[in-house]
């Protein structure tokens, strides 16, 4: 059973409190029985109210300073007790040994002055060793002193009163494992112990073999990462897409097991490569339903994943994401568009006109300058490339147009400076108490990120001391 320390009992306990999980799932998630779970509770009610007392705030401040203060005078006790103890020891063994002299008249003052300038060699070490509070020395001394007490032993093997290094230094100091506080991603380690993953996991971006290739990138980092964890760290893996629909590993955060990292990596080789498979298995464990993180309305992708991620209480966020383009609505519920100001059936009409979604028009010369004149109003002309095909392009790119008007049908722009400001008024946690979140944001060529949403992703990134990486160099 594996030991748990006062945080870890700690956490566990208001984990269930605070998130309301059974007392039952609880105990099975951790390898703990209800007894033991049931005294950390009456612990926690019993006891935990004494920190806010002041009474027992200073005695217990008093009481450190007296321990402190016998501690020093025993320190200085101990030197003299010591040596008292070995002159006493070093006089019964020479009594002992005049008496052998006397009795039997065959020990000579030679091996009798050969057997004290042993003692003389030993008496520092023995010292040492007495000091030591390792039951394994302690009987290892024992044994030297009842071996040196016996003259007939020692003078036919002196070497037993010696005390060599390799018998003792290397059995009684067991290796300590060191708790690592840091989490290791894309060749950078990050201090903190309680860790959540981030990942982007929709459709919509899914245009060319070249986005396939990015989303495939974004999950093998994340893998390295967990593979990774230290046994004392804890994780959570979440995934979200369109605007508020997600879906996490754990209901909590979870210990860095080998059972919870093969089934973190499990579920991301689940994804596949296409579109198909992703939508197929990047909902089954924990959804949004399921989860403690109730975001309000107007709080929308990204940023959705964002506060899905916080409810988790980590240190660290890893966010990796694509290239985010203009919503379809036959993909979202519409009541996911509350809170944000628009009519989402209005706006794609307005975008759309008559076509049907199963018309293949083509592009005209005049639909592409339309685009162009739409993307300079809703964007920051400063943002925008000055070559006039890469500035078509990018407006066709974030319209949706996949070579005709139709695959345009339905799609709708979401205001992100709307929705990082409804983030902001619901958030549950000052920005003090924020955790590092560091973005990771892959895009294709051709791909850009709306304005509105970078520029409020950087002022975040300011508030939780995290990072934005631009196309990182992934695995």
């Amino acid at each position: 059973m594996a030991e748990f320390s006062g945080e870890q009992k700690l956490r566990i306990v208001l984990e269930s409190i605070l998130r309301k999980v059974p007392k039952e799932d609880q105990c099975k998630k951790y390898g703990i029985s209800e007894k033991e779970f049931d005294s950390w509770n009456d612990k926690l009610i019993n006891e935990g109210g004494q920190i806010f007392d002041e009474k027992v705030g200073k005695s217990s401040s008093n009481t450190s300073r007296k321990r402190s203060s016998l501690r020093k005078k025993s320190k200085y006790l101990l030197i003299p007790s010591l040596c008292l103890n070995l002159a006493l020891l070093i006089f019964a063994i020479a009594w002992y040994l005049l008496k052998e002299v006397d009795d039997s008249g065959y020990a000579s003052d030679q091996n009798l002055q050969k057997t004290k300038l042993s003692l003389q060699e030993i008496e520092p070490k023995i010292s040492e060793q007495q000091v030591s509070p390792d039951p394994v020395l302690d009987r290892r001394v024992q044994e030297k002193l009842a071996i040196q007490n016996n003259p007939a032993v020692a003078q036919t093997n002196p070497d037993v009163l010696s005390f060599p290094d390799s018998p003792i230094n290397n059995e009684i100091i067991p290796p300590v494992e060191e708790r690592v506080r840091e989490v290791n991603l894309l060749g950078t380690a990050y201090e903190g112990l309680h860790a959540v993953y981030l990942l982007d996991a929709g459709t919509d971006e899914f245009r060319k073999p070249e986005d396939y290739m990015q989303f495939a990138k974004r999950v093998s980092a994340i893998k390295e990462s967990i593979q990774s964890l230290s046994s004392y760290s804890y994780f959570n893996l979440v995934m979200f897409w369109n605007l508020r629909e997600a879906s996490a590993l754990g209901k909590t955060i979870l210990p860095a097991t080998g059972e919870y990292k093969n089934l973190a990596i499990q579920w991301l080789d689940s994804l596949g490569k296409d579109p198909y498979s992703l939508k197929e298995n990047r909902g089954q464990f924990y959804t949004q339903e399921l989860l403690s993180a109730k975001p309000m309305a107007g709080v929308v992708g990204p940023w959705y994943g964002i506060n899905t991620a916080i409810s988790f209480d980590p240190d660290l966020i890893f966010a990796f994401m694509g290239g985010i383009s203009g919503y379809k609505v036959s993909n979202i519920p519409k009541f996911h568009f509350s809170g944000l100001g628009i009519d989402p059936s209005t706006t794609a009409n307005s975008i759309s006109g008559s076509f049907s979604p199963d018309q293949k028009q083509p592009i005209s010369n005049y639909i592409r300058q339309t685009a162009v004149r739409w993307l300079m109003t809703v964007e920051n002309g400063e943002d925008l490339p000055r070559d006039q095909n890469s500035l078509e392009n990018m407006a066709m790119t974030r319209l949706g147009l996949n070579g005709d008007v139709s695959s345009v049908f339905g799609r709708v722009e979401i205001p992100w400076g709307k929705s990082f400001e409804n983030f902001l008024k619901y958030l549950n946690v000052s920005l003090d108490a924020l955790p590092q979140v560091h973005f990771f944001v892959s895009l294709s060529e051709g791909t850009y990120w709306p304005t509105g949403l970078k520029s409020s992703i950087l002022e975040f990134v300011d508030s939780s001391r995290g990072t934005f990486s631009l196309n990182p160099l992934l695995p």
